[in-house]
């Protein structure tokens, strides 16, 4: 059945790449510099305490006025990044599945990330913001009472503790199952049996499913984190962003798996029909 096997080469790719992409999910920032544009979500502290300076402007001030009022928040700024330099508060922390990075940004005009550590790798890792702040913090200095820090971020990232373990789970799960399932193809396609076609089927469904799940999670867990920080954090400075690109990466991971399962479920009906042969017609035509 050379055409049978040939199509066998749909599921094994797409497992292939699904494989490689759910350990690059995982494992991605592991290192300073490695795979730092495939985080969940990126929180952005080079702003920090800026914005209580960003009062506006009335009508009725003259460009001489507006320009000494620029001039002073220009050199407030100034000043509060060196304190944030000397209080060790990095431009932004990245959080990623087994922990996080933090850096300074080398550009303003077109920033760019200059990683200069990441925490220990570490399973079920939950990246926390206020206790890492603090942590760089002198222990005289309050981030809530000083640096205005919102109680609410806290409250509400916690609350994601429970579904990050689940996610991190069904994304261990989803990996092993898909490293056999990589096996069960590669078996497959020298002899394409009906039973075979079975099995990769059910452990490309189940590949399927764990990843999905896994990545519906995570998908959901990071919008809200970004919503949360976003709406309490704005005020004093502090922005977060999805990682877009990890989105991206664990939904086509999931997306493979699901051809990988429909291309078995084609196999196995084509190897049914193959082993029962073609039909027989009686002379009544039944």
């Amino acid at each position: 059945m050379p055409s049978t096997r040939l199509l066998a080469v749909v599921p094994l790719l797409s497992s292939i790449i699904a494989f490689i992409i759910t350990m690059l999910c995982i494992f991605a920032g592991s290192k300073p510099g490695q795979l730092e544009n495939m985080n969940l979500y990126t929180l952005n502290t080079s702003m920090f305490g800026q914005t209580f300076l960003n009062t506006s402007s009335s009508p009725g001030h003259s460009s001489i006025f507006e320009k000494i009022e620029n001039d002073a928040k220009k050199t407030a700024n100034e000043l509060i990044k060196d304190v944030e330099e000397k209080l060790h508060i990095h431009d932004f922390y990245s959080a990623h599945i087994l922990d996080y990075c933090e850096g300074y940004y080398t550009n303003t005009s077109d920033p760019k990330k200059n990683i200069t550590a990441c925490s220990n790798s570490t399973s079920f890792f939950h990246f926390d913001p206020t206790k890492t702040l603090e942590n760089e913090l002198p222990h005289n200095i309050s981030i809530s009472k000083q640096l205005h820090w919102p109680d609410d971020i806290q409250k509400d990232i916690h609350k994601l503790n429970m579904l990050i373990n689940v996610f991190f789970v069904l994304y261990c799960i989803g990996a092993v199952v898909v490293g056999v399932a990589l096996v069960f193809t590669a078996v497959g396609m020298w002899k394409p049996t009906r039973l075979l076609c079975v099995v990769n089927f059910g452990t490309a469904v189940l590949a399927f499913l764990s990843l999905m799940m896994a990545s519906a999670m995570v998908h959901s867990m990071i919008i809200k984190v970004v919503h949360v920080v976003n709406k309490y954090g704005n005020d004093i400075g502090v922005f977060a962003y999805e990682g877009k690109r990890f989105l991206g990466l664990t939904w086509t991971a999931v997306v493979l798996m699901f051809i990988a399962s429909v291309v078995w479920v084609t196999m196995w009906s084509a190897a049914r029909k193959a082993e029962r042969g073609p039909k027989v017609w009686d002379e009544r035509g039944e």
